[in-house]
């Protein structure tokens, strides 16, 4: 009889302890059985409490990064004028002068 490889799928002799594809050892000794329903929704559960953690972190990060490019947009406007209405590298050049 025939085993077939749990993680590649290749089918080989039942006297292998390896999977001449991957190489993982020939697991044994166990049956697969259907999930239940309850599983299942179990499953789906954790499925959507884990989208919404993932649909907050891209919400947090994309807002955050629009406050900073913000932020950065209003530091470089005052940056250009100071107070008296002068460029700031006007000043910069004429204070290298003396």
């Amino acid at each position: 009889m025939a085993k077939e490889c749990l993680y590649c799928g290749l089918q080989f002799s039942d006297t292998a302890q390896f999977c001449p594809n991957c190489g993982r050892l020939i697991e044994s000794g166990f049956i697969i059985r259907p999930l239940q329903e309850s599983e299942v929704d179990c499953l789906r559960r954790e499925v959507q409490e884990k989208d919404e953690l993932i649909r907050q972190l891209i919400l947090t990060r994309t807002l955050r990064g629009e406050a900073s490019r913000a932020a950065v947009r209003s530091t470089d406007r005052r940056g250009l004028c100071g107070s008296d209405g002068r460029r700031a590298s006007a000043r910069v050049l004429s204070s290298g002068r003396s």
